[in-house]
């Protein structure tokens, strides 16, 4: 049973990292900081997801440079086409 539950812990914990589910905090490129998870990338955007469910659609320009490295770095990145249309 103890095995049985390791197992399941690690396959949500995976699964929900995978889907980026985790929270993080994220800057706007005017220094608005806001908690929320990566739900999407796609064509020079990401879908972020706040802690109330509420979706928010950014361009990448509209983050802080950090921000923008983070999801350019992202293992998902180039698999979404998140550099497609972002002029880079």
């Amino acid at each position: 049973m103890r095995k049985l539950l390791t197992t399941l812990f690690h396959i949500h914990f995976c699964s929900s990292f995978l889907h980026g589910s985790l929270l993080r905090t994220w800057t706007s490129r005017e220094g608005s900081k806001f908690e929320a998870s990566m739900f999407k990338i796609q064509n020079g955007a990401v879908s972020l997801k706040r802690e109330n469910g509420k979706m928010l659609k950014l361009r990448l320009d509209q983050l802080s440079k950090e921000d923008q490295a983070y999801v350019k770095n992202s293992p998902f990145a180039e698999s979404k086409g998140v550099l497609k249309g972002a002029g880079h």
